[in-house]
């Protein structure tokens, strides 16, 4: 026996929903995926991590988004080929943005071609759904399209601390899976809303210090002495990109004065997305109320 370590690449795509992976098994019933015999090995969350002992014999591990047998018939799936000894083998993977493919889980350090081709496959018939859909909504114009669309409706988040309109595509997540670097997180598939909470007995004096002072002293502890104070819709607001993993992040960033502490906000997501999704974080952000 020897041991399996898979991890799931903490990342917005997906965030919400879990990654089942299953593990090629002769003797099991349970599904049958590419003509392979599998049963269930776990479920990860995002960004979570887990290890088990398997067998030394060659062997074939499944991903998908999917708990249904039709969607691994039609190719929702990913996989990996561990091949026979002892040797342990550590497994990591992601969601990526592919909304016609699903948002697919893929392992990383793929070099198998057979696994290769799947994919392009796959890839294929994705773009496909996307150009019918492109079809189907210029032949309708605003007639069946209307039916289809799936706009986010408001939902209120009531803390201890705050209330705050968001949408009904968050979820408030454990901040504990950040290593305690924030009071409250809110996460949707391809947004993140951080509250970040200094309280006045950190540092004397503190409760006397301005918003503005107070955003100074966050700038320059951050190295930020590039951040340019932006208004809009009658908001003060900083807004920067970061790169994280190879890939660039764009914050929006609010700071009010509370009873007893100062709230730093953070509006999160990838830097494609920021100019169409700003005006929901600013939104967002004046509707924030902190309570008495």
């Amino acid at each position: 026996m020897r041991n399996l370590t898979i991890k799931r690449n903490k990342s917005f795509v997906a965030s919400l929903g879990k990654i089942t992976f299953y593990i090629e098994d002769p003797n099991s019933d349970e599904l049958v995926i590419n003509g392979t015999p599998c049963r269930t090995l776990c479920m990860l969350k995002n960004g979570e991590s887990k290890t088990f002992e398997i067998e030394d014999c060659a062997l074939k591990v499944f991903a998908t988004p999917f708990k249904n047998k039709k969607y691994t018939e039609k190719n929702y799936f990913d996989y990996f080929k561990i091949p026979e000894g002892s040797d342990d083998w550590y497994l990591s993977g992601g969601c990526q943005f592919n909304p016609g493919a699903g948002n697919p889980f893929l392992f990383d350090n793929v070099t198998d071609e057979e696994i290769l081709a799947h994919r392009k496959t796959k890839g294929k018939k994705s773009i496909l759904v996307s150009i019918v859909a492109v079809i189907l909504g210029l032949a309708t114009g605003f007639g069946i399209s209307y039916l289809f669309s799936d706009t986010p409706d408001p939902k209120d988040f009531t803390t201890d601390d705050f209330t705050i309109t968001l949408t009904d595509e968050y979820k408030e997540a454990d901040p504990t899976e950040w290593e305690d670097k924030f009071a409250y997180v809110f996460e949707s598939d391809y947004a993140y809303v951080t509250f970040i909470r200094d309280d006045f007995s950190l540092m004397a004096g503190l409760e006397n210090y301005t918003i503005e002072q107070y955003v100074d002293m966050v700038a320059w502890g951050n190295d930020q002495s590039t951040w340019e104070l932006k208004t809009q819709n009658g908001m003060d607001y900083y807004d920067y990109k970061e790169k994280i993993d190879g890939e660039e992040y764009m914050y929006l960033v609010t700071f009010h004065k509370d009873k007893d502490c100062f709230w730093l906000v953070q509006y999160m997501t990838y830097e494609e997305n920021y100019k169409e999704m700003k005006p929901d974080f600013i939104k967002h952000s004046k509707s924030l109320t902190f309570h008495e």
